[in-house]
């Protein structure tokens, strides 16, 4: 998960990972998986993230001239 956040903060345009229903379904990559409330969590974060990156702007409030 930690990549993925990193990521984020980097402006990436698409973040793909892989969704499993639950660790006790077999697969060679179910290491990297998440299930689905790690990937609702994921989603809340990044979109927090982006939102606090903001999006490049500088402006100056009135009170702030």
């Amino acid at each position: 998960m930690a990549i993925s956040y990193i990521a984020t903060t980097l402006r990436i345009i698409l973040l793909e990972r892989l969704i499993i229903l639950g660790r006790i379904i077999y697969g060679s990559d179910r290491g990297a998986s998440i299930e689905p409330a790690g990937f609702r969590q994921l989603i809340r974060a990044v979109r927090k993230t982006e939102k606090a990156m903001g999006d490049g702007n500088i402006v100056m409030d009135e009170k702030e001239v």
